[in-house]
């Protein structure tokens, strides 16, 4: 029996964003994420006020680790209106 397994970690996995909480007393959102193509890169969030247009503003930047790690990214200047939100890699 060997005391040694090999560890396989699947990068190809689609970003997901798992949930979202908004924080009153801040204001600030908090996004939690999975999933990266590539492995350990950077990854940013973004925010847009309108899905149709193509001005989304980037909120965080933070390194993103492989599935089944979780991602936490927070969007500290929250206004407080209706917002969506995307997580793209450079």
């Amino acid at each position: 029996m060997s005391l040694f397994h090999n560890i396989v970690v699947d990068t190809n996995q689609p970003i997901t964003i798992k949930s979202i909480q908004y924080s009153a007393t801040s204001p600030a959102v908090l996004l939690m994420s999975t999933g990266t193509s590539n492995g350990i890169t950077s990854q940013i969030v973004q925010c847009s006020t309108n899905l149709m247009t193509t001005n989304w503003i980037s909120v965080s930047t933070n390194i993103a680790f492989p599935a089944p790690e979780t991602n936490s990214w927070i969007h500290s200047n929250f206004t407080g209106s209706a917002q969506f939100y995307r997580i793209v890699e450079p």
